[in-house]
């Protein structure tokens, strides 16, 4: 049975090499490697990046453990040597893309560094002796760039270590907990990805009504004293209230930084990307829009919210967010519930009729989430199926939607890509 591999190698044109006492790295000669206490090997590239510095770590870790145990270990370390880091999702991997057993792990997390976010693809290894870790770090914005790069380096890396001494680790169960329905759809033992699951999303920006929303947008267009303002006919009112307690205006109705970039933001025409997601009779969307200061998020509460019966959606009232653009992403991942799950194919699985797809996400027992990502011209559709993952829903051919296992990492990079390309794109305003 094959499993899904990320693959997403490109050649060097000028390729050198270091020798560690764990792995032979080959890399591209943009590369400079030097070494650091507690490391093999350290990448960076010679020509100085304007903000964070793509890098990539080699380091290794003595252990007898297998690989299930190295992968949940590196999971677990990913929120404690980064506060906030949320876990996109762990592939299975091997330099052979044909190989019939994954040697390797590629885990993907991403973690807030001020005002960007850094996500790190780290490839696990266990030799028998060591757990082996590739560590490649970049931005969003980086990433489109990097990406190949980093895989190509990756499926480069050959270890000191006997081949074979590594096919043991990674066919053996060790302390970590397995997922035996996933392990034996593969057979080989694959860690349960449950207990690394991060928290549901909760939502905490502030809710304001669409009417209030109106009078902000209007009132960023009315300047008093040099500031804009809402007219003295809204003061005192439910509107005024609700924009003061959301933190858009302060005492004397007076738009706050906040307010303005959330009214200049609501007021591009073309939105950055919308969400939808559904889940049995729930459903909740999230739209978001680039303005001079800032991305504005509104939203419904997540699905994950609204099926467990914490909050209502009403979309006359629905959370607004202002963050930067880096941290959209990661956001809109977390929103739409990505967690960690095994990307794996099931070729005698029947294929899904619209019928029965729809069916699965509207049954009341154990429902299937739908959700559907659209911007720049560009959408994808997935379902979130109980136990298995994501799925990606490609259009139906005879009827039928053949489900599509992509590596997790596909959707987060497909969020990157819509992103980069709607911010390139450049807002466009409404008149006021």
């Amino acid at each position: 049975m094959k499993f899904s591999t990320t693959d997403q190698r490109t050649p060097a044109p000028e390729v050198r090499e270091a020798r560690t006492p764990h792995a032979i790295v080959r890399y591209p000669d943009s590369f400079a490697a030097s070494e650091y206490e507690g490391a093999e090997l350290v990448l960076t590239l010679r020509e100085q990046q304007p903000g964070f510095q793509p890098n990539l770590v080699l380091t290794a870790v003595e252990s007898t453990a297998p690989l299930t145990d190295a992968s949940a270990v590196a999971l677990l370390a990913a929120g404690r040597q980064h506060p906030g880091a949320r876990v996109l999702g762990v592939d299975l991997w091997d330099e052979d893309p044909d190989a019939t057993l994954a040697r390797a792990r590629r885990i993907t997390f991403v973690y807030p560094v001020e005002t960007t976010d850094v996500v790190v693809t780290k490839s696990v290894w266990a030799t028998g002796t060591h757990h082996v870790h590739l560590s490649a770090s970049a931005t969003p914005a980086q990433l489109g760039a990097l990406t190949p790069v980093f895989s190509w380096i990756a499926a480069q890396l050959r270890l000191t270590a006997d081949p074979a001494d590594v096919a043991t680790a990674a066919r053996a169960v060790g302390a970590a907990p397995v997922d035996a329905g996933a392990s034996t759809r593969v057979g080989f033992p694959l860690e349960d990805l449950a207990r690394f699951a991060p928290p549901a999303f909760t939502s905490t920006a502030p809710v304001v009504s669409a009417a209030a929303l109106t009078e902000l947008r209007a009132g960023a267009s009315r300047i008093r004293g040099g500031s804009p303002s809402l007219p003295r006919r809204m003061r005192g009112t439910d509107a005024a209230a609700e924009l003061t307690a959301a933190g858009f205006i302060d005492e004397t109705s007076t738009l706050t930084p906040t307010g303005t970039a959330v009214a200049y933001g609501l007021g591009s025409r073309r939105p950055v990307l919308v969400v939808r997601a559904r889940r049995g009779d729930h459903a909740a969307v999230m739209v978001a829009f680039a303005g001079p200061r800032g991305i504005v998020v509104t939203h419904d509460p997540s699905i994950a919210e609204l099926h467990a019966g914490a909050a209502t959606a009403d979309p006359e009232r629905r959370h607004h967010a202002l963050i930067v653009p880096e941290h959209l992403p990661a956001f809109v991942a977390a929103w739409s519930g990505l967690a960690p799950f095994w990307p794996i194919d099931d070729p005698e699985a029947p294929a899904v009729t619209t019928a029965d797809l729809e069916a699965a996400v509207s049954t009341d027992t154990a429902p299937w989430t739908d959700v559907l990502i659209q911007g720049s011209g560009m959408e994808r559709c997935d379902v979130i199926i109980p136990g298995r993952g994501w799925k990606r829903v490609p259009p139906p051919s005879d009827g039928a939607h053949q489900l599509v296992a992509d590596p997790s990492l596909a959707v987060y990079a497909f969020l990157v890509e819509v992103c980069a390309r709607s911010l390139e794109e450049g807002p466009v305003s409404s008149a006021r």
